[in-house]
């Protein structure tokens, strides 16, 4: 709540439509328990001038009813490097990211997570210097392998223009 009577502005970052992974489909097929691990790459530039940073402050999930059911959690990474060759909301096909333009995460999300709100001293920094593109990675969790689900769920980010004193990151520990 407090997110959205904050006066920050908004963007939703959208899988582009695409179909729940069964155990036959392709590229993404699921396991033989139904899961899969499909990544998609999303531009930042959408959100004006490339060259003007910005903060995100807050977070949340956009997930649609229809395929709510498959969706065991996700993984959200920034990419930096200003040359990062990234396709704009389409599928990572595979791509690896190299030393120059590594990912780091920045937000996690898993069903009952509510929005994500950060301090009010601290933005994770988009554009500028910042963060060029997401990768979402979406674990699917079909175990009937139910066919004709057509995914456009995806994230919400709050941002604001105004830098706020600190730049945040996410400390990530385990394997």
């Amino acid at each position: 709540a407090a997110l959205k009577a904050g006066g920050f502005s908004t963007h939703d970052f959208l899988v582009p439509n695409f179909p729940v992974p069964t155990q036959s489909s392709s590229p993404f097929p699921a396991d033989q328990s139904g899961t899969a691990y499909a990544e998609f790459c999303l531009d930042v530039p959408a959100l004006g001038d490339t060259n003007v940073a910005k903060h995100v402050v807050g977070f949340e999930a956009v997930i649609k009813p229809e395929t709510e059911k498959y969706i065991h959690h996700y993984t959200l990474y920034g990419v930096g490097d200003a040359d990062a060759s990234v396709p704009t909301y389409g599928t990572c096909g595979g791509q690896v990211f190299g030393a120059k333009n590594k990912r780091e995460m920045v937000w996690l999300w898993a069903p009952g997570v509510m929005a994500s709100k950060l301090p009010d001293q601290a933005g994770i920094r988009i554009l500028g210097s910042g963060i060029k593109a997401f990768v979402l990675q979406v674990h699917y969790d079909n175990p009937d392998s139910d066919t004709g689900k057509i995914d456009s769920s995806g994230f919400r980010i709050y941002y604001t223009t105004t830098l706020r004193a600190n730049d945040a990151a996410v400390l990530e520990i385990g394997d």
